[in-house]
């Protein structure tokens, strides 16, 4: 539950933990990614050179952003896509797949237009 300040910072200790598990298990180019794709979103997150307001609708448009990414990554990877032979199914996977893409690239705009709106409408995504 992170409704609250105090069930968010006790999801992300859990998630926190397990992270490290993840980490500690990885070797190599797969442990460097782990890493990068960390600071990459540490770095995200920081909302350099914006005000409250702007840093938590920025954040919000990265959490849309990853939270698409991450239905989309559950999507593609299930056990449960249509058979080889079933046309229509796969049509509406891609469709699917499509609009998920969609979405990320709206979310990934709304994050970027937070900082453009300083220069006024006409420079928005």
């Amino acid at each position: 539950d992170i409704t609250t300040d105090k069930g968010a910072i006790a999801k992300y200790n859990a998630l926190r933990v397990s992270f490290e598990k993840m980490l500690l298990a990885a070797t190599g180019d797969d442990l460097a990614c782990m890493v990068q794709a960390f600071c990459y979103l540490v770095g995200a997150l920081g909302a350099q050179k914006l005000d409250l307001q702007e840093t938590i609708k920025y954040r919000k448009a990265l959490c849309s952003t990853v939270d698409e990414l991450e239905k989309l990554s559950t999507m593609v990877s299930s056990t449960v896509l249509p058979s080889k032979t079933d046309a229509m199914g796969w049509v509406d996977f891609k469709n699917s797949c499509s609009a998920a893409t969609n979405r990320i690239n709206q979310s990934v705009k709304d994050a970027i237009n937070v900082y453009l709106e300083k220069y006024g409408e006409e420079m928005k995504l």
